[in-house]
């Protein structure tokens, strides 16, 4: 993980503590269904809480948690309208079922912030309705490895290293007619990660790009 992310998450938190009014608390408490092996919470409290607590002088409480338990206390805080989590990270895909229980609230326009920059493609990502109700605060990058015997049996005039969902899909039924089993595997597990990268940072109230490793 590079240092210019966890700055970015770092210039976010600050942004949002700073518009939400929050500067005169003396503890945030921030919930995420990421950063939560020991190591990825190591980086994320040292370098980008750490130095956001020295310039701010606010202590941020985080709970890193599986969404099960994340969703149901988010959910029991917005029924009952006694909010304990001030900012929450989690995936995009988890946002359909957040927004039915009303959780999430509009956040102002963040390309509007004095010395910030955001990829305007990524702050789309969090507009719903013509509101802005997440921010992207962090981005995974998915590697492809492909054995070199399996270069001939890609379709026809597809490259390698620009590959599409289709031509992937096609090439592994190729694969497979020729070899009489599946040849193309997915982290679909319990622990895996097929479905979103990290994007969502709001308040409480992909096709992604396939770098192809040859083995």
């Amino acid at each position: 993980m590079k240092l210019s992310r966890s700055f970015s998450v770092l210039l976010l938190l600050s942004a949002l503590v700073f518009l939400a009014g929050a500067s005169a608390a003396q503890t945030l408490n921030f919930a995420s269904t990421q950063f939560r092996p020991i190591e990825e919470q190591q980086f994320f409290r040292e370098q980008v809480l750490a130095p956001f607590v020295a310039e701010t002088g606010i202590q941020v409480n985080m709970i890193a948690e599986e969404y099960a338990p994340f969703f149901s206390r988010l959910q029991a805080e917005a029924r009952t309208g006694r909010f304990e989590t001030d900012v929450f990270g989690t995936l995009h895909g988890d946002f359909p079922a957040l927004l039915a229980e009303g959780i999430p609230m509009e956040l102002p326009d963040p390309q509007s912030l004095p010395g910030r920059t955001f990829i305007e493609e990524l702050v789309k990502l969090g507009q719903v309705d013509g509101q802005q109700i997440y921010v992207p605060w962090t981005q995974a990058t998915y590697l492809m490895a492909a054995n070199k015997k399996a270069l001939d049996y890609l379709p026809e005039g597809a490259d390698v290293g620009a590959l599409t969902y289709a031509e992937l899909l096609e090439w592994a039924k190729n694969l497979y007619e020729a070899t009489g089993s599946a040849k193309l595997g997915l982290p679909a597990g319990p622990q895996g990660r097929p479905h979103a990268p990290r994007l969502p940072l709001p308040r409480l109230h992909r096709p992604p790009g396939a770098e192809v490793r040859l083995a």
